[in-house]
C-alpha cells in the first residue's frame, strides 16, 4: 500500500509489459467470435462473392485529352488563374468527377436509340440504367499525362465500346456548353440564393417591427434593462409583508378560538373581562352601588341582626352584587364574540389581499417574462438582419465577378475512342475461391486478437499497476477445480500484506470497495478476516454496504444500525465466527430498512472495539456511494477492489481521481477473480508444481539444447 497519489503519477511511472498479442489465449477467449468471422465469411459471403467476381469480365476504354493551355475569363479574380501544375490537377479532377454525372449518362444512353438494349435491361426504367452505369463507369486520370480514360466493364464484349463512346461525345457537347466549374449553375444558385435571403431579410424586418409595436420600443439594445423587473420586485416585497399580517392574524384568531385550541377559551375569557373591566358604564355602576353599599352598611351598623331595616339592607346589597355580576357576565359575553368577530376579520382581510398580491406578482412575471421574450427575439432578429446583410453583400460581389466570364479557360478532346474488346480483361473462380478461404481463416484468427487487443478491461495486475502508479497490493484467481490452491496462495499473500501493514504502520481499519457492483468485495473481505485469524490476528468485518446487504452478515440480534442509532453496544453486534466465516457485524435485519442513519456515530463505535487489533469494512462501490466517501475518512487505509475483466480502464482512471479528491492516509488495490489460462504457461506449471510437488517438463519448443 502507498499514500494517494495524483493519476499523472501513474501516466509517468514507467510502463510495465501486459498481457500483449497471444494468439492461443486470445482464440481460446474468443473463439464463438473467431468461428463466426471465419464461417460467415467462407461460408455465406465466399459463394455468393466467388459466383459474381470470379465470372469473365471484359472492358472497353476510350481516352480524353485535357488541354493543359487555359485562357484568363475574369479579369482580377484569382480562383480561375490556373497557374501552377496542381491547379491544373484540381481541373482535371473536377472533369474526372463531371463525365458521370447523372444527366450526361442518362442524354448518353438516349442517344444509343436503337441499341440503347446493349446496356439497359428488360423492363428496366432509364433513370435506374443511368444510374447503374454511373456506378460501372471507371473514370481515372493517367499519371503524368495530360488523359483521363473512361471505360466501363461487362461480362459480354457486345455494345461497350458503343456506350463508352456514347459518354464521352455526350461530355464533350456538354463541356463546350458549359462555362468552367459550371459557372452558369454558379449563377443561378446565387441568384436563388439572393431571392431567399431578400425574403429572409424582409420577414426577420417585419418580425423586429411587430415586436418593436407590441413593447413599444424603438431601439433594442442588450444593456437597457426589464421595466418589469423593479415592479415585480415592490410586489413581492407586499406580498412578503402581506403574508407576515396574515400569519400573525392567523396566531392571534388561534390564541381566542376555542375550536382550534382548547386553551382559547380561557384566553379569550381573560381577554374579555379585561375589556368589561375598563367599561366606562360597568365602572360608574361599580362607582354608584359602591357608594350606595357604603350608605347602606353605615346604616347597618347601629342595627340588631334581627332588625328588619337591617334585613333589608342585606337584601338591598345582595342585589347589587348580583346587578354587577349580572351587567359584568353580559359585557363579557359582548366582548368575547367582538374580539373574535374581529380577529375573523382581520385573518380574512389578510388572506384576500394576499390572494390578490399572489394573482398581481403572477400577472407581472408573464409580463416581464413575455417583454423579455420579445426584446430577446429582436434582439436575435437583429443579429441574423445584420449576418443576411454581410451574406448578400457576398453574392453581389460573386455575382459581379462571375458576370466577367465570356469564355471557357480550356478545352477537351477525343484522345482514343473505345474499341470492342476481344479478349478478358479479368477472369477466374478458383483463385476468389482460395482468397475467400484464406481471409476467412485469417478474419476467425485475427477479430478475436484484435478484440482481445482493443479490450478496454483490466485483465492482469500490470495493467492495473499502469493505471494507478503504483502495485497493486495482491490479486485472486478465478476459484476453478484445478485453480482452488492457487486461490488460497494468494488470498495467504494478500493477508500477509494486511498484517505487515499492520504491524509496520499501525493500520488497524481497512476500507474494503470496489469499482462496480459485484466486484467481490464481501467475499475477500471475509477471507482475508478468516486468513487473518488463521496467522493469529484477531480480525473483524463490518458490513457498511447499504446498496446490498449480504446474507453472510444477517443477524436475528443486534445489527450496526441499531449501534449507530444507539440502542445497542457494539460488542452486542458482533456475530460469532463459524467454521467458513470470521466474527462480523451485519448492518441490518434482512426484513429492515438497510441505510446508515448515524453515520457519524460510526468511527466512535469501532474505537470501542479494542478486542480486534484488525477490522475491515466491508463497504459499497466508491462511485456509487456517498457514504463510503465518508468513510475512507473515518478508516487507516482505503482498499480498492477491481474485479478484472469486468472494469474497464476509463473507470479505474475515475475512481482513482475520487481517491485523490478524498486523500485518504493510504490506498491500495486488489485484482480479483483474474482467469488463469491452462495456456498462459507460467500459471498453468504453478498449479501443476503446486498440485504434484514436481518440477513441471519443459515444453519441447523450450528444451534445453535450444539454448545449449
Amino acid at each position: 500500500m502507498t499514500p494517494a497519489a495524483p493519476p499523472a503519477a501513474a501516466e509517468d511511472a514507467p510502463k510495465l509489459p501486459t498481457r500483449g498479442i497471444q494468439p492461443l489465449r486470445s482464440w481460446k477467449a474468443h473463439k464463438f467470435l473467431g468461428l463466426a468471422v471465419a464461417v460467415v465469411v467462407t461460408g455465406i459471403l465466399g459463394p455468393p462473392v466467388v459466383w459474381l467476381k470470379g465470372k469473365h469480365y471484359y472492358t472497353a476504354e476510350g481516352v480524353i485529352l485535357i488541354s493543359p493551355r487555359f485562357a484568363k475569363n475574369l479579369e482580377q479574380d484569382q480562383e480561375l488563374e490556373m497557374q501552377s501544375n496542381q491547379q491544373y490537377r484540381e481541373f482535371v479532377q473536377q472533369q474526372v468527377k463531371t463525365i458521370n454525372r447523372y444527366d450526361i449518362v442518362y442524354d448518353a444512353i438516349e442517344k444509343l436509340g436503337d441499341k440503347k438494349s446493349l446496356w439497359t435491361k428488360k423492363d428496366e426504367p432509364d433513370r435506374i440504367a443511368a444510374e447503374r452505369l454511373q456506378g460501372a463507369l471507371d473514370i481515372k486520370p493517367v499519371a503524368d499525362t495530360y488523359q483521363i480514360t473512361v471505360g466501363v466493364e461487362g461480362t459480354k464484349p457486345e455494345g461497350l465500346a458503343e456506350i463508352v463512346n456514347s459518354v464521352i461525345d455526350t461530355y464533350l457537347s456538354r463541356f463546350k456548353d458549359e462555362a468552367l466549374f459550371g459557372a452558369k449553375g454558379r449563377v443561378e444558385n446565387l441568384k436563388k440564393d439572393r431571392v431567399s435571403i431578400l425574403a429572409d431579410i424582409g420577414a426577420k424586418s417585419d418580425c423586429r417591427a411587430d415586436v418593436a409595436q407590441e413593447l413599444a420600443v424603438t431601439t433594442f439594445t442588450e444593456s437597457n434593462p426589464n421595466p418589469y423587473d423593479q415592479l415585480l420586485v415592490k410586489s413581492k416585497e407586499a406580498l412578503a409583508a402581506v403574508r407576515r399580517q396574515r400569519f400573525d392574524a392567523e396566531a392571534q384568531l388561534g390564541a381566542v378560538d376555542h375550536d382550534s385550541r382548547p386553551e382559547g377559551s380561557e384566553a379569550l375569557q381573560s381577554m374579555a373581562q379585561d375589556q368589561a373591566a375598563r367599561d366606562p358604564g360597568l365602572v360608574s355602576l361599580k362607582a354608584n352601588l359602591n357608594q350606595r353599599r357604603a350608605d347602606l352598611l353605615t346604616k347597618a351598623s347601629g342595627l340588631s341582626a334581627k332588625h328588619p331595616g337591617r334585613q333589608s339592607i342585606e337584601q338591598e346589597l345582595k342585589e347589587n352584587d348580583a346587578e354587577i355580576e349580572r351587567i359584568n357576565a353580559k359585557l363579557v359575553a359582548s366582548f368575547s364574540g367582538m374580539l373574535i368577530e374581529q380577529r375573523k376579520a382581520e385573518v380574512y382581510r389578510t388572506r384576500r389581499l394576499e390572494g390578490d398580491l399572489e394573482k398581481d406578482v403572477l400577472a407581472q412575471t408573464r409580463e416581464a417574462n413575455g417583454y423579455a421574450d420579445g426584446y430577446q427575439r429582436a434582439l436575435e432578429c437583429g443579429k441574423d438582419l445584420d449576418r443576411l446583410r454581410k451574406r448578400l453583400n457576398a453574392i453581389e460581389d460573386r455575382l459581379d465577378f462571375l458576370s466577367l466570364e465570356n469564355s471557357a479557360p480550356g478545352f477537351a478532346r477525343v484522345f482514343a475512342r473505345a474499341r470492342t474488346p476481344m479478349v478478358p480483361s479479368r477472369a477466374g473462380h478458383k483463385k476468389m475461391a482460395i482468397l475467400m478461404i484464406v481471409a476467412g481463416l485469417a478474419l476467425g484468427l485475427i477479430v478475436p486478437i484484435a478484440a482481445d487487443f482493443l479490450d478496454p478491461r483490466v485483465h492482469d495486475p500490470n495493467e492495473l499497476q499502469n493505471l494507478l502508479g503504483f502495485a497493486p497490493m495482491g490479486w485472486l484467481p478465478e476459484r476453478k477445480a484445478r485453480g482452488e490452491s492457487l486461490y488460497a496462495d494468494q488470498r495467504t499473500r494478500l493477508a500477509n500484506g494486511l498484517l505487515r501493514e499492520h504491524r509496520g504502520k499501525g493500520t488497524r481499519i481497512f476500507l474494503l470497495t470496489s469499482v462496480k457492483p459485484g466486484g467481490g468485495t464481501s467475499t475477500i473481505a471475509l477471507d482475508m478476516a478468516v486468513e487473518l485469524c488463521r496467522l493469529g490476528v484477531k480480525a473483524l468485518v463490518v458490513e457498511a454496504n447499504s446498496m446490498k446487504p449480504d446474507e453472510r452478515y444477517r443477524s436475528d440480534g443486534s445489527t450496526l444500525d441499531d449501534v449507530l442509532a444507539g440502542n445497542q453496544p457494539i460488542a452486542s453486534a458482533v456475530l460469532a465466527a463459524n467454521d467458513r466465516l470470521p466474527p462480523r457485524i451485519g448492518l441490518a435485519r434482512q426484513d429492515a430498512a438497510t441505510r446508515l442513519r448515524q453515520i457519524g456515530r460510526l468511527a466512535e463505535a469501532l474505537r470501542a472495539l479494542t478486542d480486534y487489533p484488525v477490522i475491515l469494512l466491508d463497504t459499497a462501490p466508491l462511485t456509487l456511494s456517498a457514504d463510503t466517501e465518508y468513510l475512507v475518512g473515518v478508516a487507516d487505509a482505503a482498499l480498492v477492489v477491481v474485479e478484472a475483466e469486468s472494469v474497464s480502464k476509463a473507470e479505474i482512471k475515475r475512481t482513482a481521481r475520487l481517491l485523490e479528491h478524498l486523500a485518504p492516509a493510504a490506498v491500495g488495490s486488489i485484482l480479483n477473480r483474474v482467469p488463469v489460462w491452462e495456456s498462459g504457461g507460467y500459471y498453468r506449471e504453478r498449479i501443476e508444481e503446486r498440485s504434484s510437488g514436481r518440477k513441471a517438463k519443459a515444453a519441447r519448443m523450450a528444451a534445453p539444447w535450444l539454448w545449449s
